[in-house]
């Protein structure tokens, strides 16, 4: 946790802009309950990018997105064309990439989840393509 946070501290809000091939990056963190499920949001400064949700029964996490949802172990550089699912298991140490909006492409990487008798908190890394049906992350 203490790591995670320095990196926030270092990384500027947790977003680090690279208009040059139009992929942001950050690092966040999301707190799900038990039976329950958060959305979240990529907003880059005022535009909307879409969003992912991940579910939470019983310490089962999932993750879902509106167009597709990619597990993968390897760290993708391009966004498949084909394969995802509309949901997947969420494990740490592994990449997802979804595409939260028809038009964009994210990866995700979940470096820790830990876990209390109400919630998990799931930390992860994230990559957003913010040119329109451009699948370089």
């Amino acid at each position: 946790m203490i790591i995670a946070a320095l990196i926030l501290v270092f990384s500027g809000c947790g977003i680090k802009h690279q208009p040059s091939n139009g992929v942001d990056q950050g690092y966040d963190e999301i707190t799900v309950a038990d039976g329950d499920e958060q959305r979240y949001d990529f907003y880059i400064s005022s535009e909307y990018y879409g969003y992912f949700i991940v579910d939470n029964i019983s310490g089962n996490l999932r993750i879902f997105a509106p167009y597709g949802v990619y597990m993968t172990a390897e760290n993708l550089t391009t966004a498949p064309l084909e394969g995802y699912t509309s949901g997947e298991e969420l494990y740490a140490g592994y990449y997802y990439i979804i595409r939260p909006d028809s038009l964009y492409y994210s990866k995700l990487y979940i470096e820790s989840i830990s876990y209390s008798d109400t919630a998990a908190d799931v930390y992860f890394q994230w990559w957003l393509q913010t040119q329109e049906n451009l699948r370089e992350l």
